[in-house]
Formats: structure tokens, sequence, C-alpha cells
């Protein structure tokens, strides 16, 4: 068969990925259990070490309704802890995001999504709703003793690093700190720079999806914003201790660009792509 470079066949390329579309199974979520079926030998070095954790999207419907799209499925985090007595014990479930909460609860997508997925409604229900829904599904990471899973454009969440519920913390502290709180639902977004305007539709500072250990003691991360009348992107970075206390902090402002996906680090740099 031969096809023309560039063509896209939507039916075709979903009946070669669909089985990515597949949700994580009820027995594939687990309050720990020790791992008994493995294949080969776990290198005896890990034993005692921690715990190696993995986040990624793992539920893609709601009440028969396919998501739009496979980065709009439900955060999924999953732990395999290296035990000292030479056992690996395997721990598992969704974050129990606010959103997460109400769509399993209503078995429907009450929610837009980045990628597509709209809620029901048509049309006219999604046009005006600022809404997007944080699927908490993009990266974890463990740091001072605290364990948080991330999403690009929203706000981190954090888990209990034993048993991965998803916490409510009191607090607004480490990558929290000046995010606001949950019923903040636009973020990444600015009207007038925190001021009043902000304050009154609830519009914050969404935190990257991927902070970046730097030298061991120090974990870089930056919180970003666009104006929404300048066009003018603005990017915090900081950069917090072992403790999650902030060591240093610098802001950038970029004109009329959207907000990076990653960066790197350096002694003296923060490098990321301007995206064309």
């Amino acid at each position: 068969m031969n096809e023309a470079y560039g063509a896209y066949d939507d039916a075709r390329q979903r009946r070669d990925w669909g089985f990515v579309y597949s949700s994580v199974p009820p027995e594939a979520v687990s309050n720990g259990r020790v791992v008994d079926d493995v294949d080969g030998k776990v290198p005896p070095d890990l034993f005692g070490r921690g715990s190696f954790f993995k986040a990624g999207p793992g539920n893609f419907e709601r009440n028969g309704k396919k998501f739009s799209h496979v980065l709009d499925g439900d955060g999924f985090v999953a732990a395999f802890s290296f035990e000292s007595d030479g056992s690996v014990r395997y721990t598992s479930r969704f974050v129990e995001t606010e959103y997460f909460l109400e769509e399993r609860d209503e078995d429907r997508v009450k929610y837009r999504n980045v990628f597509g997925t709209q809620r029901e409604g048509g049309p006219l229900a999604n046009a005006f709703d600022l809404t997007l829904k944080n699927v908490a599904n993009t990266n974890v990471l463990e740091w001072g003793g605290r364990l948080f899973v991330f999403w690009e454009a929203g706000r981190p969440y954090e888990l209990d690093p034993d048993t991965l519920e998803t916490l409510c913390p009191v607090d607004e502290d480490g990558p929290l700190a000046g995010l606001g709180g949950l019923d903040c639902k636009v973020r990444g977004l600015t009207i007038d720079e925190g001021g009043t305007i902000d304050g009154m539709i609830k519009v914050r500072k969404s935190f990257t999806a991927h902070p970046h250990i730097w030298d061991g003691e120090t974990l870089v991360g930056f919180k970003s914003e666009t104006n929404a009348q300048t066009k003018c992107l603005t990017l915090e970075f900081v950069e917090y201790d072992p403790k999650w206390n902030e060591k240093a902090s610098t802001r950038y402002t970029i004109e009329d660009t959207p907000p990076p996906h990653d960066f790197s680090v350096s002694e003296n740099y923060y490098s990321f792509f301007e995206n064309p």
C-alpha cells in the first residue's frame, strides 16, 4: 500500500494505536502487595534503597465515552518499593484530584481537556468554558521526603509516599507556594499580574511538570503565566533545598511565546527552546 507523505488516516491510526487507550484494569490498583512474579533477578544493590515511582495516564473513558487523546487520561501512579529484606512491594492508585472524583462518582465527562476531550453539551457548552481538567498524569517526583505528581498547566498534587493517597495540604509551601488553592480553575494566565481581576476570576500561575534536580542539593522548577493583554510570558524559576525551602528565584519575561514544555539546568544557565 502506497501512502502519500504526510497523509493522515484517523481510522487507521486508531486501529494501530487503539491499545494505548486501554484503561488500567481493576487488578492493577494495589494498596501494597509483594511482587512474586519477577522475570529474571532484581539487582541486589537496589534493596533498601527506596522506591521507584512512575506516573502516566490510566483511565480513558467515562460511561462509554472515550477520551479524545491519550494525554487526556486520568493520572495513575505506581511505586515499586525495594525493601531491605529482599522483597519488592507494588503500590498503585489513581491521583484523586477533585476533577477525577467528580467524574468517577457521576461516571461522565464533566470537564474540558487540553487535547480535545470536551464535556457534555456540545460546542456551545464548551466554547466559553475556561476551566481545564488537571489530569495530574505527566510526572512524579520525590524530594525532601514529599511526593508530588505534576501536570503541565496546573497545580501539583501531593501524595503520601507510602500509600500514594492524594493529600490535601493546608499550607501553600514548596511547589504550591503562590499557586492558590484548588478553587483556582484557570492557571497559567493573568489579566492584571495578581491584582483585583485575577482574584475575582480566580486565575493563578501554573507549575512545570518537569522540575530538575541539580547537584543533589537543589531542585529547580518554574512557575509560568501569560498576560492575556500583552501576550507576554513570565517564567519564575525557583531553586529549592532538600527541605523545600526557597534558595533563590529569578523572573524572565518573554514576548509572544507559549510556555516551554521542559528545560535544562547547568551551573550558570536555565536553558529552554522557544517554541515556533
